[in-house]
């Protein structure tokens, strides 16, 4: 009797694997399709691949929500969804596989980075900005010690995190964010950097938030100073026209209306159509409401 249980019970476990044996079979393979989607040299189909996940998912136990296996698939999705422009699954996705890894861990530290900056990147675009805020700044310090993103990634990281505090109506805290950028910015390009229109940008717009229009107006003013040096057209177009907006509200209408004129003549020079058009379109208003 007890040969025939003996053997009953091994032809069952020959017939239906072990929940831990089908874990570590489908963790196996999510972890060569993990290989196979963040090598930059490999071709694959994302909707074939979702499908696949699809099917892996359908094996593993929902009593193990914990577990690795449960990461990737998580992950996997989370990075295959924001390649396919499905941002909300993408971020739902995402915050499950980070959940995760915070419990059992199974990504890289720079895996990780990288999860917390697409995650952040995605929330951006559903403007959810609380989730991006949050990932961001627990971005930020691991990529500060990832050795292969240069000072510039660096401080580009914080304008991310500026604005996305900024939208989320935290004007404050963006500007402490942004001032740090700038600071880091001068410190490694130089004070008048290019680079820094895009901070100096967002701290007047801050300061206007605040309203604080005269610090708006030094941080525009530097922003033309730049852009003049730089021979940026773009960015003097912009500038005059923000300061020429902010003369306005401030009610210094002659200043308004010479930034506007400078703003013509700079554009004309520069021959873009388009630029000479809307700068002529933008004088017209503020004189229609000049004359008002």
């Amino acid at each position: 009797m007890r040969n025939l249980v003996t053997k009953f019970f091994a032809l069952f476990i020959l017939m239906f694997p072990s929940n831990a044996r089908a874990t570590e079979n489908t963790l196996s393979r999510l972890e060569e399709i993990h290989r196979i989607v963040l090598d930059p040299e490999e071709v694959f189909s994302a909707s074939e691949t979702l499908a696949e996940l699809d099917e892996l998912g359908a094996i593993l136990s929902e009593e193990e929500r914990e577990s690795k296996a449960h990461g990737e698939l998580a992950y996997l999705r989370g990075f295959i969804f924001s390649r396919t422009g499905e941002a909300e699954q993408s971020v739902l996705q995402t915050q499950e596989a980070l959940r995760i890894d915070g419990i059992n861990r199974f990504l890289t530290t720079r895996e990780r980075s990288y999860a917390l900056y697409n995650l952040a990147g995605q929330a951006e675009e559903i403007e959810e900005w609380t989730i991006a805020i949050e990932a961001f700044q627990q971005a930020i310090p691991l990529f500060d010690q990832d050795p292969d993103l240069d000072e510039g990634g660096k401080i580009g990281l914080r304008e991310r995190l500026g604005f996305t505090l900024h939208e989320a109506g935290r004007y404050e805290k963006a500007l402490d964010v942004n001032k740090e950028a700038l600071e880091r910015g001068i410190a490694f390009g130089g004070k008048d950097n290019a680079k820094l229109n895009n901070t100096l940008t967002n701290l007047a717009q801050n300061a206007y938030e605040l309203g604080d229009l005269e610090t708006a107006r030094l941080y525009l003013d530097r922003r033309l100073s730049i852009a003049l040096k730089n021979s940026d057209d773009d960015n003097v177009d912009d500038s005059l026209f923000q300061l020429g907006v902010l003369s306005f509200e401030q009610g210094q209408t002659q200043e308004a209306r010479q930034f506007m004129e400078q703003r013509v003549s700079l554009a004309e020079k520069t021959g873009d159509d388009m630029l000479i058009s809307d700068a002529k379109e933008d004088l017209r208003i503020l004189l229609e409401k000049l004359s008002k």
